[in-house]
């Protein structure tokens, strides 16, 4: 006698469906967390930025070592709530004067980490930057130019804008050829702020300096700096 199959009864495959099904949802699973891992990772991921006040003393700090140096610095900040930012450099992107007339071979050369030496003694130029903390970043300097003291010997320059005096990028290894040195003019310096797992962010700084030598009173009205401006991508 035939026999028939209950109504409702999946046959002899049902199974096939649900192991298909678990497949399905299994692989739907896998897709989500890596959607929320990856989602989860970008607002971890470090974000850094590049800061500069011409009125703080840190960053811009005059008479120095007796009077004799002034230095200007940037500050490199991590963001609060993302990851500790590891391999952190500021890369020299280029020197433009303000016809856009590139100055020295400085492109790729970069800038030393504020009073920070490694165990060889030489500048570090490559440091981790934890989250919610800034660290300064050594962008020039400028050193009281010695003259002569009429008597055979030299002695440090005294008198206010009467003697000239090159800027110097505070770049590590030194390029050669003073390619590192500037005097009186407007120039836009770019700069490239890198980490290791973080994507390059660009910036672009000018500076106004009349090329002379004044004191700490007077310096910060004949060197002048604007803030970091981001700028659009370019590459090193």
């Amino acid at each position: 006698m035939a026999v028939f199959p209950a109504v409702g009864d999946p046959g002899p495959y049902w199974f096939e469906y649900v192991g298909a099904f678990g497949g399905f949802l299994a692989a739907a699973t896998a897709v989500g967390i890596a959607g929320w891992s990856s989602r989860r990772d970008r607002k971890q991921r470090p974000r850094l930025e590049l800061l500069y006040d011409h009125s703080e003393g840190e960053d811009f700090a005059v008479g120095l070592n007796d009077g004799t140096q002034h230095w200007v610095r940037l500050r490199v900040l991590n963001a609060p709530g993302r990851r500790s930012a590891d391999d952190v450099e500021v890369v020299v992107a280029g020197v433009n004067r303000a016809d856009g007339e590139p100055i020295g071979r400085i492109h790729g050369f970069t800038l030393v980490w504020s009073n920070t030496w490694g165990t060889d003694g030489l500048p570090v130029t490559r440091l981790a930057i934890p989250p919610g903390v800034a660290r300064r970043v050594d962008l020039l300097s400028l050193k009281r130019p010695v003259v002569s003291d009429c008597g055979g010997g030299a002695r440090p320059a005294q008198s206010e804008g009467g003697h000239d005096v090159a800027g110097e990028l505070e770049v590590h290894p030194r390029p050669r050829g003073g390619s590192a040195f500037f005097g009186a003019g407007t120039y836009t310096i770019l700069l490239a702020v890198t980490a290791r797992d973080t994507d390059a962010v660009f910036y672009s700084v000018d500076v106004e300096f009349d090329g002379l030598w004044w004191s700490a009173e007077n310096i910060r009205d004949h060197l002048k700096m604007s803030e970091p401006s981001r700028t659009r991508k370019t590459t090193l």
